[in-house]
């Protein structure tokens, strides 16, 4: 029983010592791998069996590299291929940042892609307004928007949209026969545009669908982009209305005597001639 105790009581003092010393017996795994072959080496001992050398050749020195901390008695912690059995370039993201930027670019292009096609949509439709109102008859807008279509580089799109018949008037005493009127109207303009179609591509392919669907008004009004474009070629015109101060106006002809002025209170600037 007294040798049972002698021999804790050394075992303890060895590993007291051990840790004084800063023996930081950590297994790691050889390169030839595997948990067959792990052995515990020293934190400050440069790779060397703290069995073989106890560490005191090399106490105090920093070995190995890798990221250390002190630790009890002013020991160096395990370097990262220590305790994981790998050196940093494993460890951080070799495909950084091309993978994520490619991934960026699939979400941008994803959203995009369904504005693109209903943009194309609404190119390749034909409107009611390209028609005589409520007959199937091109107009040479409609005749010209057709010719657009069928010479679209590097190849037309065959499939063409048409605008169901919203220019069919209708009458209230006879709401039943409005739906009809409509789809009667819809396949004449059908035909209408195929036999054009395949007129304006002869010795071409002529192998063209066209779809009917309800979309909605993507017109502006005219009056504002014909003014601004009037303008731009004639005169400019601009000035600020506002501000403290009588009612009068002032203004000062530029060097190409244009006109423009500020006025205060309530007065008005105006250019132009």
């Amino acid at each position: 029983m007294k040798g049972l105790v002698h021999k804790a009581a050394v075992v303890v003092a060895v590993v007291l010592v051990a840790v004084q010393t800063g023996c930081q017996t950590l297994p790691t795994s050889e390169s030839s791998g595997g948990a067959a072959n792990m052995t515990f080496r020293g934190a400050g001992c440069d790779g060397g069996d703290c069995g073989s050398t106890g560490c005191s050749s090399c106490a105090g020195r920093a070995g190995g590299g890798g990221v250390r901390g002190a630790i009890g008695g002013g020991t160096m912690s395990p370097t990262v291929l220590e305790m994981t059995g790998h050196n940093n370039r494993e460890l951080y993201d070799r495909c950084w940042p091309h993978r994520y930027s490619d991934l960026a670019q699939r979400e941008v292009n994803r959203a995009m892609s369904p504005q693109v096609l209903n943009g194309h949509v609404l190119d390749q439709t034909v409107w009611n307004h390209y028609f005589e109102p409520g007959t199937a008859k091109l107009t040479p807008a409609g005749i010209a928007h057709l010719q657009y279509i069928s010479r679209r580089r590097p190849e037309p799109d065959r499939t063409v949209y048409l605008a169901t018949a919203m220019d069919m008037p209708y009458d209230a005493n006879c709401p039943d026969r409005y739906c009809g009127a409509r789809q009667e109207l819809d396949a004449l303009r059908v035909g209408a545009i195929q036999k054009f179609l395949v007129a304006v591509n002869c010795g071409r392919c002529q192998d063209y669908q066209v779809l009917v669907h309800d979309p909605g008004d993507v017109s502006v009004g005219t009056p504002g982009p014909d003014i601004a474009v009037r303008l731009m070629y004639a005169r400019w015109r601009g000035g600020l209305v506002g501000g403290a101060g009588g009612g009068g106006a002032a203004a000062a002809a530029g060097p190409s005597g244009s006109v423009g002025g500020f006025a205060g209170g309530g007065g008005t600037a105006t250019g132009g001639r």
